[in-house]
C-alpha cells in the first residue's frame, strides 16, 4: 500500500470530525430507545437450591476421600520399595 499524502491525511481528519459530530445525534436517539431496566434476579429459596448444595458437598467429600486414599497408597508403595526386607517379599523392581 502506498503511503498517505498530506492531502489524504487532511481529508481523513475532516471525515473523522464529521463522523464524530454525527455520532452523538445517532447515539442519543438509540440510547433513549434501548435503555431499559434489567429484570431483577430472583434467588430460589425452595428445596432445589438446597439439593444442589447437598450434592456438591457429597461429591466434594467423595473427591477428597479418593485423593487422600491415592496419596496414601503412593506413599506406602514408596516406603515399601525403599526397604530392603520388604523388597524381597514383594519383589519390587527398583
Amino acid at each position: 500500500m502506498p503511503k498517505k499524502t498530506r492531502y489524504k491525511k487532511i481529508l481523513a481528519s475532516y471525515r473523522n470530525k464529521l463522523k464524530q459530530e454525527q455520532l452523538p445525534l445517532i447515539s442519543q436517539t438509540t440510547t433513549l430507545k434501548t435503555v431499559q431496566e434489567p429484570e431483577p434476579i430472583t434467588i430460589l429459596e425452595d428445596s432445589s437450591a438446597n439439593t444442589i448444595v447437598h450434592y456438591f458437598k457429597k461429591d466434594f467429600s467423595k473427591s477428597i476421600f479418593l485423593i487422600v486414599g491415592i496419596i496414601t497408597l503412593e506413599l506406602i508403595f514408596y516406603f515399601v520399595s525403599m526397604s530392603n526386607n520388604l523388597r524381597t517379599v514383594f519383589k519390587f523392581i527398583p
